[in-house]
Order: C-alpha cells, then sequence, then structure tokens
C-alpha cells in the first residue's frame, strides 16, 4: 500500500517523511538500549557483588553513550539527506513507496512474530518465577528442620539467593538463545548478549555449586561424627575431620577453576590458557588427597605403636617416639610421591629427575658425612631407646627434658625454658634419670649431743610429710640409713627416699622444709654447719650395682666443706 502524501508541496512533504523516518530509526536504539539496560540490571541483582555491580554500571554507562551517538548519527543523517533532497529538487516520496512496498509485508511478520514472543515471555517469566520461588522456598524449610545443618542455618538462605539468581539468569540465557535470531538481532548485538549472559551464568552457577558443596560437606561432616562418635572408626575419623576446611577450599577452588575454564574458551584469544584449568584442578585434588594419606597415616601410626598404657610407662614413651619418626617418614614419601604424580600432571618426565636425584643423592653421601653419622646415630638413638620424649636427661653441661628425638638431631629443654638441640653423632655420655625410679639422698647434720633415735624418728615423720604431699612421687617410705661420718661440728645422718623418674630437684628442697619443721617441733637443734647433700640413683643404686660397674645414670652433688 503506497503511503499518502503529507503535503503537496514536495518540500514540505520531504521534511515530513525525513521527520518520521529519523523518528522511527531513533526509536529503534532507545528500545535495544533500554533492553540492555534491565537485562544488566536483572543480572547485577542476581549476583549481588560489589565488582559485579561496578561492572554493570560501567557498562551502563557505555550502552548510555553508544545511544546518544547513534541518536546524533540518525539525527545528522536525516538532515544531511533533507539538505540534498532540497538542493537538488529530489521527491524522497517514490522512493519511501518502494522501500515500504519492499518490507511492509516482512515487517508486519516480524512485528507480529515479535509481539507473540514479547507476550509468551512475559508470561513464561512470570509462571517460571512463581512456581521457581515456591520450589525454593519448599526447599528452603526443608533444608531448615535437617538436625544434620543445625550449625549452617545462617547459610541456607544465602544460598537460596544464588539459586533464585541462577534460575533467572538462567532463563534470559535461554530466552536469549531462543529468541535473537526470531527477533533478527545483527550479529555484534547477538554475539554482546550471548557473551555477558553465558558469563552471568557461569558465575552464578559455580556460586550456588560452590554453596551446596560447602554446605553438604557440613551436613556430612556432622553426620559422620554423630554416627562414628561411639565406633572404632571415630579415631580415623576424627584425624582427618581436622581437614575439613581445606575441604571446602579445596572444592570452592575446583569449581571455580572450571568456571573460568568454560568463561575463557568462550572468547577465542584465550582458547591457549584453557588447558591449563583441568591441569590446575588436578593438580588440587593430588595436594589434598596426600594431606588426607598424611593425616590418615599419622592416625594409624599412633594407633599401632602407642598402645594403651600410660604416658609415664618406659615401652609407652618408647612407642611414643617411634611414631613420630614414623610418621615424618611416611610425611616425606607421601609428598614425594604427590609432588611426582603433580610433575607428570604438567607434562613433566619425571625418569631424569628420579634418576639426577640418585646421583646428587650419592654425592650429598659421600659429601655430608657428618650427616650420615648424625642419622645413623639418631637411628640407634630412637630404636634402642637411650632417649624418649619426656625424658630428664643430662648430656654435656645441659640438664632438662627431652623435647624431641629426630634422625638428625635431639632438642632438649632446661628448667629456664630454654632449648638445646644437639646434633645425634656428637652426643656422648647421657645421664638419665627417667628409668625405673630415681632416689633422694639428704645427709642431715645434728649436734654431737642430739638424741639419734629421737632425730631417726623426726627424719622418718619428715618423709611421712612428704609423701602425703607428693603421693604421685613418693614410691616408698623414707629409709633411713644410719650415721655415715662424726666429724667435730656434729654427726651425719643420711636418709634416702625413692621417687617415681624425672626432674628429682624440687622433692630434696620440699623433704629439707618438712625436715626443718618437724626438728623444730620437736626441739632437735642441727649443727651450726649444716650441710646437705643429694644423690640421686636410678635402677644402677649402690644397693644392687655389681662391684667396679659404673652407675648408669647418675649424679651426685657433694656436700660442702664445714664453714669455719
Amino acid at each position: 500500500m503506497p503511503l499518502p502524501r503529507f503535503f503537496p508541496d514536495p518540500v514540505l512533504n520531504n521534511v515530513a517523511l525525513t521527520a518520521a523516518a529519523t523518528a522511527i530509526l531513533l526509536l529503534a536504539p532507545l528500545a535495544l538500549a533500554i533492553f540492555l539496560r534491565w537485562v544488566v540490571r536483572q543480572a547485577t541483582q542476581s549476583v549481588r557483588s560489589k565488582s559485579v555491580e561496578s561492572a554493570a554500571e560501567q557498562v551502563q554507562k557505555s550502552l548510555r553513550l553508544v545511544a546518544t551517538v547513534l541518536a546524533l548519527l540518525v539525527v545528522v543523517g536525516g538532515c544531511a539527506t533533507l539538505a540534498i533532497a532540497i538542493i537538488r529538487d529530489i521527491d524522497l516520496h517514490p522512493w519511501a513507496n518502494r522501500f515500504v512496498a519492499y518490507t511492509s509485508v516482512r515487517t508486519g511478520q516480524d512485528l507480529l512474530h515479535g509481539a507473540t514472543i514479547v507476550v509468551a515471555v512475559a508470561v513464561g517469566w512470570l509462571a517460571l518465577r512463581i512456581f521457581f520461588k515456591s520450589l525454593l522456598d519448599r526447599i528452603q524449610a526443608k533444608l531448615l528442620s535437617v538436625a544434620a545443618l543445625e550449625g549452617q542455618k545462617e547459610e541456607i538462605p544465602v544460598l537460596r539467593q544464588r539459586a533464585a539468581s541462577l534460575g533467572s539468569v538462567a532463563f534470559l540465557y535461554g530466552l536469549h538463545r531462543l529468541g535473537s535470531e526470531s527477533l533478527g538481532l545483527p550479529w555484534s548485538v547477538h554475539w554482546l548478549l550471548d557473551t555477558i549472559l553465558y558469563v552471568l551464568l557461569v558465575v552464578c552457577a559455580a556460586r550456588t555449586l560452590a554453596g551446596i558443596g560447602v554446605l553438604s560437606l557440613e551436613g556430612i561432616d556432622n553426620v559422620g561424627a554423630a554416627r562414628l562418635e561411639k565406633s572404632a572408626l571415630h579415631v580415623y575419623y576424627a584425624g582427618i575431620r581436622k581437614l575439613l576446611p581445606l575441604a571446602k577450599r579445596t572444592l570452592e577452588a575446583i569449581i571455580h577453576l572450571a568456571a573460568a575454564t568454560l568463561i575463557v574458551r568462550q572468547f577465542q584469544t584465550l582458547e591457549a590458557f584453557a588447558p591449563y584449568g583441568p591441569r590446575i584442578i588436578r593438580l588440587l585434588g593430588t595436594f589434598f588427597a596426600a594431606r588426607v594419606f598424611v593425616e590418615l597415616a599419622r592416625v594409624v601410626l599412633v594407633e599401632a605403636f602407642a598402645g594403651e598404657k600410660s604416658a609415664e610407662d618406659e615401652t609407652s614413651k618408647h612407642r611414643v617416639t617411634l611414631v613420630y619418626l614414623l610418621q615424618s617418614i611416611v610425611t616425606y614419601v607421601i609428598y614425594f610421591g604427590s609432588a611426582l604424580i603433580m610433575m607428570d600432571q604438567l607434562g613433566i618426565d619425571t625418569k631424569p629427575f628420579l634418576a639426577g636425584a640418585g646421583i646428587v643423592g650419592l654425592a650429598v653421601g659421600l659429601g655430608a658425612q657428618k650427616l650420615v653419622n648424625d642419622m645413623v646415630s639418631g637411628f640407634f638413638i630412637l630404636f634402642e631407646g637411650h632417649l624418649l620424649k619426656g625424658d630428664y636427661v643430662r648430656i654435656g653441661d645441659c640438664e632438662g627434658t627431652i623435647d624431641s628425638v629426630q634422625l638428625r638431631v635431639t632438642m632438649i629443654r632446661d628448667g629456664f625454658g630454654r632449648m638445646f638441640t644437639f646434633r645425634n653423632g656428637d652426643i656422648g655420655t647421657i645421664i638419665n634419670f627417667s628409668r625405673e625410679y630415681v632416689h633422694a639422698v639428704v645427709d642431715v647434720i645434728v649436734e654431737l649431743q642430739a638424741n639419734l633415735n629421737q632425730v631417726f624418728e623426726a627424719l622418718v615423720e619428715a618423709g611421712r610429710r612428704l609423701g602425703e604431699a607428693h603421693p604421685d612421687r613418693v614410691l616408698d617410705k623414707l629409709v633411713v640409713r644410719g650415721v655415715t661420718q662424726i666429724a667435730q661440728n656434729g654427726i651425719v645422718v643420711r636418709v634416702a627416699v625413692k621417687l617415681t623418674p624425672g626432674d628429682p630437684d624440687p622433692m630434696p628442697r620440699i623433704l629439707r622444709k618438712f625436715i626443718k619443721e618437724v626438728f623444730d617441733e620437736r626441739g632437735i637443734q642441727l649443727a651450726n654447719a649444716t650441710q646437705l647433700a643429694v644423690v640421686l640413683t636410678n635402677d644402677a643404686a649402690e644397693a644392687g650395682r655389681a662391684p667396679g660397674k659404673p652407675r648408669r645414670a647418675g649424679i651426685e652433688f657433694e656436700a660442702l666443706p664445714p664453714a669455719p
């Protein structure tokens, strides 16, 4: 159908046709800009991320700029067309009729088809949104009622919001894939919409899957802890349970790396980086599996070697020391094996590496003889049980408690809290106070006129008070060994108390205190130059030691000479 003339005058008619065409062309970019802004706003509300909101704001500014430039071009083009028509006295009405005749049928069909799609999309959007919201509400209520997720009630609404965002973006992406060709959008607009919606869809899906994975791990952990609490597997599960934070971080990293890989593959210029994503995912999986095996190996070794004896038992301490050694060896082996697997996943040939490691190990073994000597000495110290963790020992001028015994070094902490480190190859004579028992021997000098029977009774009473005050350290009653010396300044009486192994220093001081209290109560006078001596021995005490055989582990503090 031909267009009617707006005015009989060709010039006025040209002005009317140009104005109408310019208005129609201005509405097209305006409608496109409004639609794109709506898509960006919906995507931003779905993701709810500050970085995404900032990027969306920049996109909206760019869209406004593009729409403004297109509008200016349309206006300038319309004015230029009108000016040329007026100058050359061209009637634009026949040109307009031919254009309308060519496009009227197709345009009408396209408009009808587009209107139908818009109505169908609006109805489908409302119906799907109502259904999806109801479904998410029911799932959220169900999750909140699960006892295993009692501690994750704050995370469930966040996960629901992520799922709602994913549904909205998925609907927009599906709408774009179905309707972009029907609407006849230009290729550049189609690619821009497809890329934006695809990236948003992948990001929302990754965040939702990460939330589901973390929530599932929390639920599995709670259920496993409750059901295995009284089971024999509880010890093993408790050992790997502390890896739960690492498991959650690893799962989130794997999901986000997979999402990044899918996004990178969307751009041809970044296609070369896509293969690195699966490799990094395999590396993360290998590292996490190695950590799990390390923790399981530690628990298995503890259960296999620790036994059920108390920590003070010598055999138990020997086992604990061996457990630390075996745990270190197993840890190094597992991490070394996982490192080889990671190298293989990165495409690195491990055979030359192993051959080179063997040659380097041989060179190190020949050049580092002291290191080898330290490790061999540490091996025999560990397996022969000369030093165990928790023993109270003296090595050279250092006296303290064994903090750790390793293959290369032994670490001792003294009474001042200082840590001493000894190379195992340099350790010579070891004086160990933690074997079976020790004797605290105290010499008391009383006046020559003192009644020895009363002195002995007072000393026994002091030993009784010591036993009542420290039953955990005193193994037997105080024994009065008798008079060891009669000097000008007094009579030396020796007493001995059998103690549990360990640091012997506090007990003689406490015994002296009780001796002084009992003597004061009974009126027994100490000599003016009283000196106390302490002799500490273990199972190689004087009564049981063979003639000529030196003490295995002992230390003696000699009495000072009397004051002049």
